[in-house]
């Protein structure tokens, strides 16, 4: 594996910033929003390259031939990690083992990452006991407006009875 380009971005010499070369590598990470790039490749073999064809496969699937095309193509890649892995024939189309691999990993956005859904947990975990304290102090508050309202109640019928019970002429 040679490079990998970013699409979108034009067409690069080796050695930009948008070019990064893979020879010796065997993982790269990639933002999100570079989940679509190409892949170059080359077996060498210089008595017939046009009869070199290719093939690949992601994460341990079936080989995927591609022909004599030296570049493969990925568009809009969701976040994970992802193992591809390229083989060539030889002149007389038989498979050679000098299969390279490389591990890509794209990830998450900020929004989907796991520091994003814990915070999302603590703020809704945060929300419902807050909900739970204001339904709480609003019970404890009709309670004891309840109880009041008893209390004057019961002063009001207590006063009542004692007027009722004191003789009218010391009322005058």
């Amino acid at each position: 594996m040679t490079g990998l380009q970013q699409l979108g971005a034009a067409a690069s010499s080796a050695g930009s910033k948008d070019d990064i070369p893979l020879i010796n590598k065997g993982y790269i990470q990639l933002a999100y929003n570079q989940s679509t790039f190409n892949i170059d490749y080359v077996a060498l073999n210089y008595t017939d390259p046009i009869n070199i064809e290719y093939a690949y496969k992601i994460n341990n699937g079936a080989w995927f031939p591609i022909g004599n095309s030296r570049k493969i193509t990925f568009t809009n890649l969701s976040p994970g990690r992802y193992q591809v892995s390229v083989r060539s024939t030889n002149n007389n189309g038989e498979w050679m083992p000098n299969k390279k691999t490389l591990l890509i990993e794209i990830l998450p956005p900020f929004w989907k990452s796991s520091f994003a859904y814990f915070f999302y947990v603590m703020l809704a975990i945060t929300i419902i006991v807050a909900g739970l304290n204001y339904y709480a102090r609003r019970q404890k508050e009709k309670q004891l407006y309840k109880m009041n309202v008893f209390t004057l109640n019961k002063e009001k019928e207590l006063y009542q009875s004692k007027m009722d019970f004191l003789p009218i002429s010391l009322t005058k």
